[in-house]
């Protein structure tokens, strides 16, 4: 998903977003933005509820060029299954 914001030469630029799943610990996040340079924020997004009303509720996004977004997937891919290898309990 993108949206276009002001450059600080003016120009219009796109700047891509991805949205973040509930369970990927901050620590994650915060290394994957640090490492692929993005942009850590919120945005509102449109769920239907069990009673079929549309609620707006927040989530985390990382913000950046498209490019940077689809290797910080990965690298979030590549950290929560590391963690989860940690909690295996090795058969006997």
């Amino acid at each position: 998903m993108c949206k276009m914001v002001k450059s600080k030469d003016g120009k219009n630029v796109k700047k891509f977003y991805m949205p973040i799943p509930p369970g990927v610990p901050l620590s994650i996040l915060s290394e994957t933005a640090q490492k692929y340079k993005l942009t850590i924020g919120e945005r509102a997004i449109t769920v239907p509820s069990a009673e079929g009303i549309l609620e707006n509720p927040r989530t985390l996004v990382l913000t950046g060029n498209k490019e940077s977004l689809i290797k910080a997937k990965g690298h979030i891919r590549r950290r929560l299954e590391k963690r989860l290898k940690k909690l295996e309990i090795p058969d006997k």
